[in-house]
């Protein structure tokens, strides 16, 4: 029993030991520091705004033409369009569908479609949809970018 209890003081002391060399050797500095070797700088990265609060983004039809997002605000779904081409404007076309709750049953309720307009370069636009619906879920988006003269 003594040689037990002996063993495990020893075991004990070894890794406290230890610890208080490894803290000295950090306070000393004694490691050396990584060296670096210099890197090519860095891309710029387009000048994409950030998304308004609480809206989620979703693909597009043409990702380098538009950028979207939608949110659920109570009886309305907020759709978010962005134009990223520098130099043209672009027309976008999108039909909006969704699901709503009658009598506990997730059903189809509606669609609005030939919704339509023109965004001027790198500019954005908030456009909302008023479902008159009290629950919405599956909310489906379809976003069609073209350039425009």
């Amino acid at each position: 029993m003594r040689n037990r209890i002996a063993a495990a003081a020893a075991i004990v002391a070894l890794l406290a030991g230890g610890a208080l060399v490894e803290g000295a050797e950090r306070k000393k500095g004694k490691t050396a520091p990584a060296k670096t070797t210099p890197s090519a700088p860095a891309p710029a990265a387009a000048a994409v705004q950030k998304l308004p609060a609480g809206y989620k983004e979703f693909n597009t039809g043409s990702p380098d033409l538009a950028r979207a997002a939608y949110k659920i605000d109570g009886r309305s779904i907020m759709a978010y369009v962005e134009n990223l081409s520098k130099d043209r404007a672009i027309r976008v076309k999108y039909p909006v569908k969704w699901k709503t709750n009658r009598n506990g049953a997730w059903v189809d309720d509606a669609s609005m479609e030939g919704i339509s307009f023109r965004l001027k370069k790198q500019e954005n636009l908030t456009r909302e949809v008023r479902t008159g619906s009290k629950e919405i879920k599956d909310v489906v988006i379809d976003i069609a970018a073209a350039e425009t003269e």
